[in-house]
């Protein structure tokens, strides 16, 4: 395999880092012809070759750091700056942990050195939900969400 094979490699696995092997293999036969590779040969160089490793995806939404996202986020910061918040005496955190079934890979592709970040679709799975409440002073309470 050339530097060609591997710019076709790297590309594609930054397109999609959730690949497995053989959609690599696919995509490669499909775009050199000629070429005849085995499964372990083409691993081997993605890893050694391309320094692309298989890791743990950190799943992203899409419209996760849009323009209007960022700008919504920095507008609620200078909005809370000129207030007379306190988290030490007057402030109550609350926080959301839920669980759903996600049908992504847990491991994606990503160069070494970097996280391997997956962007996901919103999806519609049956989401179970708890709200807990935390301040200064403690944790305030633990409770299920209400389902919808």
């Amino acid at each position: 395999m050339n530097d060609r094979h591997k710019a076709h490699l790297v590309d594609l696995i930054d397109e999609e880092p959730a690949l497995v092997v053989d959609q690599m293999m696919e995509s490669l036969t499909a775009s050199f012809i000629d070429l005849e590779i085995s499964k372990t040969a083409l691993y081997n160089f993605v890893t050694k070759e391309c320094k692309i490793s298989l890791k743990r995806a950190h799943f992203h939404s899409v419209d996760r750091n849009s323009p209007d996202n960022i700008k919504a986020r920095k507008e609620w910061v200078e909005e809370w700056m000129n207030t007379d918040m306190d988290y030490r005496s007057n402030c109550v955190f609350m926080d959301e942990a839920a669980f759903h079934i996600n049908m992504k890979r847990s491991v994606a592709w990503s160069k070494v050195g970097a996280c391997a970040v997956v962007k996901v679709p919103k999806t519609r799975a049956k989401t179970t939900a708890f709200l807990g409440a935390n301040s200064a002073f403690g944790v305030r309470g633990v409770m299920p969400a209400s389902k919808k």
